[in-house]
């Protein structure tokens, strides 16, 4: 037997979408900067030990060993962590974090004679989420809407039977995020 049926059928044409988003945005929104050191008032000073110079995520000085005479700056000297931000990402994205110490701090006229100081260890956190400390390696996200705002600090070493000059000692230190 033969049917002599029709076959009822809808059709749906359906969209589909992506997004594709290859690189976040990260700025240094502020400059790591430690101030002005007066020491012992003269224009040259000499280190006798190893001496170091740390400012936190947080904006506070401190120094830890050497034998020689230091004032912590003054009010009005500006003092600040570095400030890091990334915009553009995806919600929620997981960005590891590769930091890379040891850089020289060095006079601007980069005399060979003169003391350098070295960025020997940096220390992260996020404002935002209180006062956990991230090192190279750990794993951040960010917000729902792509951003995070990083404060970084740092310690410097002054290198022990060396003589720095007044002046700016300059540097740069590399930071990624890889995500």
């Amino acid at each position: 037997m033969h049917c002599a049926c029709t076959i009822q059928a809808a059709s749906i044409q359906g969209v589909a979408s992506l997004t594709v988003q290859n690189s976040s945005m990260v700025k240094q929104a502020k400059s790591l900067n430690f101030g002005t050191l007066n020491i012992n008032d003269s224009s040259t000073f000499q280190v006798t030990h190893d001496s170091t110079l740390t400012i936190s995520p947080n904006g506070i000085l401190t120094m830890v060993g050497g034998s020689m005479s230091y004032n912590l700056p003054k009010s009005g000297n500006v003092i600040s962590p570095a400030v890091l931000s990334v915009a553009n990402s995806t919600p929620f994205t997981d960005l590891t974090l590769a930091v890379y110490p040891n850089s020289d701090i060095v006079h601007i006229d980069e005399a060979t004679n003169n003391g350098k100081f070295q960025i020997n260890r940096f220390v992260v956190i996020n404002p935002e989420n209180g006062q956990h400390e991230y090192e190279s390696g750990a794993v951040i996200k960010t917000d729902k809407t792509g951003n995070l705002d990083l404060a970084l600090g740092a310690s410097l070493t002054m290198q022990g039977d060396k003589a720095y000059r007044d002046g700016l000692y300059t540097g740069s230190y590399s930071i990624e995020l890889h995500y």
